[in-house]
């Protein structure tokens, strides 16, 4: 049985498309890993220099039911409640500025930017303060009702 030739290619100095196509390659080549093991596993951000390259990657379990609980989501039943959510803001959808937000979490380790948001056009992740984020999930739901 032939063995499947596979093309190196050498990188002389790391920059951010490198770093990038490295990364999303690293996430595709541990497909089989996930289907293995039953996790998933997520690229999570990194930092890098010109000659090295930090990569962070979360390990997630599925429950019983085959769901997947982030710790983001944990955080938010355990945490927000103190800041005027309710367990049911998890998952809605807020606007800002033209731009369609979903709660899906707290980061309790922030200062200030605890209310984990996902960009539901990008579908990147970023944060906001908890009475903005608030100000907004309360302007959403009062115009709902008009």
């Amino acid at each position: 049985m032939a063995k499947k030739r596979v093309r190196v290619q050498k990188i002389g100095k790391l920059d951010k498309a490198t770093v990038r196509k490295f990364s999303q390659d690293f996430i595709h080549d541990v497909e089989h890993l996930e289907r293995k093991y039953g996790i998933k596993i997520k690229y999570k951000g990194g930092n890098f220099s010109s000659t090295t390259f930090d990569m962070k990657i979360q390990v997630i379990i599925e429950d019983s039911e085959g769901r997947i609980t982030l710790p983001e989501e944990t955080n938010f039943h355990i945490y927000a409640g103190a800041y005027g959510f309710k367990n049911e803001d998890l998952g809605k959808i807020i606007r800002h500025q033209g731009k369609e937000f979903k709660i899906i979490g707290w980061l309790p380790n922030r200062r200030k930017n605890n209310v984990a948001l996902q960009d539901l056009t990008t579908k990147r992740n970023c944060c906001g303060t908890p009475e903005n984020v608030l100000a907004l999930l309360t302007s959403s739901m009062s115009n709902k009702e008009e």
